[in-house]
């Protein structure tokens, strides 16, 4: 089905006649339609599913299909038709369908009354015949079922359901539809109600006997048929539980290791506490060493100025520590240090006279003192120092070591942030009640396996009896080959069903493992779970949390895939009825809202390509940037929304909307 054109007549937004014809290029298959939050995007894919499909607007204020502004220039007991017409082509056949309803104008300002919807559908050959469908409702379903509609005509803003754990049934559903699974188990139920009419005229034709036995095979096959829904149901459960327990385990993991970082946040703050309290004692020494001796850095100035103006004393060989006292000490002795003896006329004696009349004793103690105390200051300078170089070394050493564990700690941090605390409060008491449930649901499984074993056998023997009951009335014998027939077939059926389902399953998860992998920058890949769920691993096959907008990931790549399966199957000339395949447009609103800029990028370069036909309603926000340099050169057909603001603009004091084409090149 390729939707050619969509004409709107005073329905909701849209005052007036607007249209809109859609590309059908091969090339340019995508069709973009814009505009500003409240104009009515959403009213527009509300009109295709309302004219197709017998139900109401999901819309707030659904029963008011007029345009209000529409409404406002009516006069009382005006009325006039609103009507949403649509033109498509599936095949061979081009199709109109228009849905309208009367409205009228009551007495009271702005009231109306509206009749039921009048529906048409017409169908022209590729002869050029054209003849009305009665019963259109078959028809369309035929195009696109009903049950389907959600998938190929959606809202973005809840598509990411397909993705939740509730979802299997709705998965399942499309699954079976789209791959003509539905099929089987319709003929397996359209069999099994042939068997049963071929009884029932069995027992009608036969004896008392045989009519007995009848009643008591239907009475055996309804128990049997009971006890299978029950095992049924109990797999359901097991199932569903089992999923629950898979998620709530992978929630479970994730607390577990935000305890294992809250253990190591918790040790990588004790340090850095520690590395905090020994910086600010290395600082506290080094003040208190810089706030009593750092005078001492000053000293070298001042032995330097010392030096360069005093006599060096040292240079005066045995005068560095002779004193005048000394001397004159000497000479009275009469006897010279090296044992001389000193007499009045002997030159030693002339000469330690010499010596004293050059000697200064106050001078040179005081000389002599200040060398003594300035290599003492020399000597606490350079300790000085030394500590000082050491503090400085130690604390550039534990600043590094503060520095790793503050990065540390804020990717902790971060980490820790992203897990739902709240959320995963409960997760082990929910875990002991889900293993619960379904070791409860296994026990009770196994009881009706039992049963249903117990009546096979019964079945069984009951079916020996009712063959020797049946080989003395001759005349139910056709209608025995007949149920044997019946009985043979659904057997065939049901293991065809059994192998096709498996298939089928492993061809959509190969699909959607693969457009997801176009569509998700992560390396992730999607099971299609026995349950029919849609289960996202990891690279270490480890079933993993989705956020918002992965989830609504998930959904695309399964809707994506299902319908360029079904167009591939259409495209492939030796097909069974299993293999009938389909073309489908894809029509989605506001489908990238939940995106960012990267995956509106991945998304918006690779969905044209798995559809025939794809129709993007999209705000301007939205629109702009990645969405529409990917796809630009694939647009066929553009429209912008044009709302008229009755704030800004007081002459017509209703919003509404109109359409207008933008002139796209090539």
């Amino acid at each position: 089905m390729i939707i050619k054109s969509i004409t709107l007549n005073n329905f909701r937004q849209y005052y007036g006649e607007n249209t809109i014809f859609f590309s059908t290029s091969n090339k340019r298959n995508v069709t973009v339609i814009h505009g500003e939050n409240g104009s009515g995007k959403t009213a527009l894919l509300n009109a295709i599913t309302w004219c197709l499909y017998d139900e109401r607007l999901d819309l707030p204020n659904r029963d008011k299909l007029i345009n209000d502004y529409k409404l406002y220039l009516m006069s009382p007991e005006e009325e006039t038709e609103v009507y949403v017409e649509l033109t498509f082509q599936s095949g061979d056949f081009n199709y109109s369908m228009r849905k309208s309803v009367k409205v009228k104008k009551t007495l009271e300002t702005e009231m109306f009354s509206h009749s039921k919807p009048t529906i048409e559908l017409w169908m022209t050959n590729f002869a050029g015949n054209t003849e009305k469908v009665e019963n259109y409702t078959n028809e369309i379903n035929h195009l696109i079922p009903s049950n389907l509609k959600s998938y190929f005509f959606f809202d973005g803003e809840r598509i990411d359901n397909l993705s939740k754990e509730d979802s299997s049934e709705d998965v399942k559903n499309a699954i079976k539809n789209i791959m003509n699974i539905n099929i089987l188990e319709n003929a397996i139920s359209h069999t099994d109600e042939v068997r049963k009419r071929f009884r029932k005229i069995r027992s009608e034709e036969g004896s008392e006997e045989i009519q007995s036995i009848y009643e008591n095979e239907i009475k055996l096959e309804k128990e049997y048929e009971m006890i299978e829904e029950k095992i049924s149901n109990f797999k359901s459960e097991i199932s569903t539980a089992e999923e629950s327990r898979k998620a709530t385990e992978q929630q479970l993991s994730e607390v577990e290791e935000m305890e294992e970082l809250m253990k190591d946040k918790e040790d990588k703050e004790s340090k850095l506490a520690d590395k905090k309290e020994k910086l600010n004692n290395l600082d506290k020494d080094l003040r208190h060493i810089l706030s009593n001796e750092g005078y001492l850095a000053l000293t070298t100035f001042i032995s330097e100025e010392i030096k360069n103006n005093n006599v060096d004393y040292s240079n005066k060989k045995g005068t560095s520590s002779v004193s005048k006292r000394l001397i004159d000490e000497i000479i009275e002795s009469g006897v010279c240090i090296c044992g001389q003896e000193i007499s009045e006329d002997s030159s030693h004696r002339q000469h330690l006279l010499d010596l004293a009349s050059s000697l200064d004793d106050r001078k040179d103690n005081v000389i002599n003192k200040l060398y003594e105390q300035l290599g003492m200051v020399n000597e606490k300078k350079n300790y000085l120092i030394e500590r000082a170089r050491q503090i400085r070394s130690v604390s550039n050493e534990i600043r590094k070591e503060k520095k790793v564990l503050e990065t540390e700690l804020e990717q902790i941090q971060e980490d820790l942030i992203e897990t739902d605390i709240e959320k995963a409060s409960n997760l082990g008491k929910k875990l002991a009640e889900l293993n619960e449930s379904i070791k409860k649901n296994e026990i009770d499984k196994r009881i009706q396996e039992e049963k249903l074993k117990e009546k096979k056998e019964e079945l069984d023997k009951h079916k020996r009896e009712k063959e020797q009951a049946e080989k003395k009335q001759s005349k139910v014998e056709l209608n025995r080959e007949r149920m044997e027939a019946c009985e043979s077939i659904l057997d065939t059926f049901r293991r065809i069903l059994s192998v096709r389902e498996q298939e089928v399953k492993l061809r959509v998860q190969e699909r959607v493992s693969d457009i997801f992998d176009r569509f998700l920058r992560k390396s992730y890949k999607v099971l299609v779970s026995e349950n029919y769920t849609l289960e996202v691993q990891n690279q270490f096959g480890k079933s993993v949390a989705l956020s918002q907008g992965e989830r609504h990931i998930t959904s695309l790549a399964f809707i994506a895939g299902i319908v360029d399966i079904a167009r591939e199957q259409e495209r492939e000339e030796s097909n069974t009825e299993l293999d009938d395949g389909g073309v489908y447009p894809l029509v989605m609103d506001s489908p990238f809202g939940a995106l960012d800029s990267n995956h509106r990028e991945r998304v918006a370069g690779n969905i044209s390509k798995l559809v025939n036909q794809l129709i993007v309603i999209v705000s301007t926000s939205q629109w702009e940037g990645e969405v529409e340099s990917n796809m630009y050169n694939l647009t066929g057909k553009e429209y912008k929304l044009i709302y008229n603001d009755p704030t800004k603009n007081p002459d017509e004091p209703y919003e509404y909307t109109r359409i207008e084409e933008v002139t796209t090149s090539g």
